[in-house]
C-alpha cells in the first residue's frame, strides 16, 4: 500500500503539479489516509479470522468491507490523476455502503432481498 501511495503522489507531482488546487491537496491527504486505514482494516480482519484450525464459515475473503474500500480508494486515486477529478464522486459510495450495512443489520434488508442473516 505504501508503494501505491508513493506512485500516486509521484503521478500527482508529474501530471497535476502546475494546476494543483487546495481541494486536490486535501483529497490527496484524505485518499492516502483512507488507503492506510483500509489496509489496517484488512490486516486486522485477516488476523482475527481463525485460519489455524482451517475453519471457514463462508467463502468471504479476509478483509471484507475494508478490502472493498481499499479497491475503491485505489480506483479513485489513479482515476483522478489519469482521467478526471470527477472520480472523487465515487467516494460517496463509502457512506452509502456503510448505511446499507447498518440498515441491513438493524432491519434485515429490504423485503424479498437476501440479507446477511439468511444464507
Amino acid at each position: 500500500v505504501a508503494a501505491l501511495n508513493l506512485l500516486y503522489v509521484i503521478l500527482i507531482a508529474a501530471y497535476k503539479r502546475a494546476s494543483l488546487t487546495t481541494f486536490q491537496c486535501i483529497m490527496v491527504v484524505t485518499l492516502v489516509g483512507l488507503s492506510y486505514l483500509s489496509y489496517r482494516g484488512v490486516v486486522d480482519n485477516h488476523a482475527n479470522q481463525d485460519f489455524k484450525n482451517n475453519k471457514k464459515s463462508d467463502d468471504a475473503l479476509a478483509g471484507g468491507a475494508f478490502l472493498d474500500m481499499l479497491g475503491l480508494v485505489s480506483v479513485v486515486q489513479f482515476g483522478s490523476v489519469l482521467f478526471s477529478d470527477k472520480f472523487y464522486w465515487l467516494l460517496l459510495l463509502i457512506p452509502t455502503v456503510g448505511g446499507w450495512k447498518l440498515y441491513s443489520t438493524v432491519k434485515g434488508g429490504l423485503p424479498g432481498m437476501p440479507n446477511a442473516t439468511s444464507a
